[in-house]
């Protein structure tokens, strides 16, 4: 079975947060990480996952930030980073997955909805 999850940022472009809200455009930026060959009921398999969400995580901010000697965008990087992090974490239905998250970044887990409660 074919398992998937997407990273996905929802950003305003840099330029567009000194324009009108009436000018503003939402761009969205997602990549799509694969999990059918992870075990994520296992310590292994979760923090596989973990792992390749970051790497997208962090490919998707890094595409919105344009300016990569800029440090004082640093910081929204990590937010932008957080935030797919947490989405994509969610997204994955997986409480291992989550408390294993929630453990490594020092972040509140998110309820998990299984399958049977869909």
């Amino acid at each position: 079975m074919t398992r998937t999850v997407f990273v996905t940022l929802a950003s305003l472009g840099l330029i567009a947060a000194a324009a009108p809200a009436s000018a503003q455009s939402i761009e969205l930026r997602s990549k799509q990480v694969a999990y059918g060959d992870l075990n994520l009921a296992s310590d292994k398999g979760a923090e596989t996952l973990l792992k390749r969400l970051r790497e997208g995580a962090q490919e998707v901010c890094s595409s919105a930030f344009r300016f990569p000697g800029d440090y004082d965008a640093r910081p929204q990087f990590e937010s932008c980073v957080a935030d797919a992090m947490s989405r994509a974490v969610a997204s994955a239905h997986s409480s291992r997955v989550s408390e294993i998250y929630a453990r490594k970044f020092h972040v509140q887990p998110a309820p998990v909805e299984t399958a049977s409660a869909q």
